[in-house]
């Protein structure tokens, strides 16, 4: 079949890669002593000075790998590489449907593109009509869509769009019908949505405050609201999650 014979050839191209590595002569990375005793066992750390991105003998040591790496790999065969690889990924990918009176709602990435879009169909055999197209939202093309939920008439589409990589998406509510953005609301990692039954509202998990968490812990601290919709989430009430340990995962359902 197709993906039998494209699988074929990705093997073929990693075979072909890893002959290469194991005929590389590495740079010599130093090796340390670091240890710490955990539940009675000792784990050793030989490289835990590579942790430290801000250190000049790190920084030093990235530049050997960077060069290492560009001298051995690119080279003619590399072109040849990097195509087999495109054109074996080039293709469509989507989502299965969430099924909402009788609409079908499915996430989609044609061959070519770079990010998702959210369609609806009237009927397994209807027409699809594009909700959201993350291709183009900004010049970089970086804008990708994380997560999605239909409300439970399928009036309205609550998804959230992320830059770069960001991890911390904003989440957006769309109302179908009209095309316009009800609400926004910012640092919604990971986000649930679990909409009510009349669409009034729904729960959700949103990280807090910028400044209000310390430093490097911006991920963390998920928390559990209830959302009007049609109001500023400013005004949403904490449900679930004060006095709870910052790294909790918060799973949530109705």
């Amino acid at each position: 079949t197709p993906v039998v014979y494209s699988l074929q050839k990705v093997a073929k191209s990693v075979v072909f890669v890893c002959g290469i590595i194991c005929s590389m002569k590495f740079p010599i990375t130093r090796r340390e002593d670091a240890a710490d005793v955990m539940h009675g066992q000792t784990i050793v750390d030989h490289y835990r000075f590579l942790e430290d991105g801000e250190s000049g003998e790190v920084k030093e040591w990235v530049q050997v790998q960077n060069e290492f790496t560009d001298t051995n790999l690119r080279t003619k065969t590399f072109d040849i590489f990097v195509k087999e690889l495109a054109d074996d990924f080039r293709v469509t990918n989507f989502s299965n449907p969430v099924i909402c009176k009788e609409k079908y709602f499915y996430s989609e990435r044609q061959a070519g593109q770079e990010q998702f879009a959210i369609y609806v169909k009237e009927g397994i055999h209807g027409v699809p009509v594009k909700i959201v197209d993350a291709n183009g939202m900004n010049e970089e093309n970086t804008i990708s869509i994380e997560y999605w939920f239909v409300s439970k008439t399928g009036k309205y589409l609550a998804y959230g769009l992320a830059s770069g990589g960001e991890e911390m998406p904003t989440l957006y509510v769309k109302n179908i019908t009209d095309d316009s953005i009800v609400d926004e609301i910012p640092r919604c990692k990971a986000a649930q949505v679990c909409w009510l039954s009349d669409d009034s509202g729904f729960y959700y998990k949103r990280n807090l405050e910028e400044g209000s968490v310390p430093q490097n812990e911006e991920h963390l601290h998920s928390k559990v609201y209830y959302h009007q919709l049609g109001t500023s989430y400013k005004n949403d009430p904490i449900i679930f999650g004060i006095g709870r340990p910052k790294d909790d995962i918060i799973s949530l359902s109705i």
